[in-house]
């Protein structure tokens, strides 16, 4: 059994996709689709899980399916359609594989393949063909990788089982068991009448020589006798179809051990690397605990450096206040130095100026002294007259 791979999707009035036909290329391998937020990344996922059936309307986030119908300002449209287009289809088996699905505004669901209408159960049996199953993992929703890590090894290893198809092979398993034990019981039920037959027949062809074939009730009991043959033969024949199907379920029960041990092996194996991948991560879990620690103390430091920042900011804001006040101050100052100075220059003229006058009247008065001739006594004298 391969793997199915989609193509493309078509979406009409499917959500916020609007009522355009819209077709979204995919494609084999990995495809990252990104956008910014409410751009409809997951709304591709919804897509395919409600063109194939894969989920309920709670996992596409929905309150029924009716809400996946687009609508805009209260008016919803009529239906919802997806058509799920395959690269692949032959492995279904087909030359051409489109899966459909419509919801009309009523609640009425149908699905189509190619077209056809086909009922939900035919289509996931064949979907089954290409690996995808309803109950399986093919879709992987939000949060169910940290379910899987958090179960126990027995609900992992089911889930395991169910991805790698053993599940689907131990149910055709059980299957085939069962039809082989009704097979079996058939053959016991019918061994017994048969060997009743065989005796009767033996009887009868015994009593058939020693009858005469003129008799009315010898022609009677050859008929009787060809009939019981007869049946002999159609049990016989039953008898040998039951043993060839026998053989045929326990050659299919054979072949689907064998692939059971194979896929055991394998999930065996995939147990092994992620029980490995667990080991790996476990120093990386503590390194990566001790760092989220160290981010904590780092933002607690951080938060008191802020702190401590703002209260110096504050501090350093009156300072600069007083700074801006002092500056005024020294600058109002410093005017009122330039005036002082301005005005000590102004009187120190003036008394230069005065020094000047004093002593060209000394010179004066000197030189009028020696004019006269005058005693120091009569100077004197004419100085208190000049006073009085």
């Amino acid at each position: 059994m391969g793997n199915a791979y989609i193509e493309k999707i078509v979406v009409t009035n499917f959500k916020s996709y609007g009522t355009e036909k819209l077709e979204i290329p995919i494609g084999e391998g990995f495809v990252g689709i990104v956008g910014p937020n409410g751009a409809g990344k997951s709304n591709i996922g919804d897509a395919i899980s409600f063109g194939l059936g894969l989920s309920t309307s709670k996992t596409m986030r929905a309150k029924n399916l009716t809400h996946l119908i687009y609508s805009k300002q209260g008016q919803r449209e009529d239906f919802a359609q997806v058509d799920v287009h395959f690269s692949n289809p032959q492995i279904f088996g087909y030359d051409e594989f489109v899966v459909t699905r419509i919801i009309y505004k009523d609640g009425k669901s149908l699905y189509k393949l190619n077209g056809k209408i086909i009922r939900e159960k035919d289509l996931h049996l064949i979907l089954a063909r290409g690996g995808i199953y309803k109950e399986g993992y093919n879709i992987v929703l939000q949060g169910d990788i940290v379910k899987f890590v958090k179960m126990t090894p027995l609900e992992r290893r089911k889930i395991i089982e169910d991805v790698a198809g053993i599940s689907e092979y131990e149910q055709k398993r059980q299957l085939a068991l069962e039809e082989l034990g009704e097979a079996d019981i058939k053959i016991r039920e019918l061994k017994p009448l048969v060997e009743e037959l065989e005796a009767n027949l033996e009887k009868f062809e015994k009593e058939k020589k020693a009858l005469s074939i003129q008799s009315f009730n010898g022609e009677k009991h050859i008929l009787e006798c060809v009939l019981l043959l007869k049946e002999k033969q159609n049990l016989l024949k039953d008898l040998q179809k039951t043993s060839e199907e026998k053989e045929a379920l326990e050659t299919k029960s054979s072949k689907l051990l064998e692939t059971i041990d194979i896929k055991t092996k394998e999930l065996k194996d995939v147990e092994q690397k992620i029980t490995n991948l667990q080991e790996t991560l476990l120093p990386y879990r503590e390194s990566s605990g001790k760092l989220s620690a160290k981010i904590e103390y780092i933002k607690e430091q951080k938060a008191l450096k802020e702190k401590e920042l703002k209260k110096e900011l504050s501090h350093k804001e009156d300072i600069e206040k007083k700074i801006d006040f002092l500056q005024k101050d020294l600058l109002n100052l410093e005017k009122e130095l330039l005036g002082i100075e301005q005005e000590k220059l102004s009187k120190e003229k003036e008394i230069y100026n005065i020094e000047h006058i004093i002593k060209e009247k000394e010179k004066e008065l000197k030189s009028t002294e020696e004019k006269l001739n005058l005693s120091p006594e009569e100077i004197d004298q004419i100085k208190k007259k000049k006073k009085n």
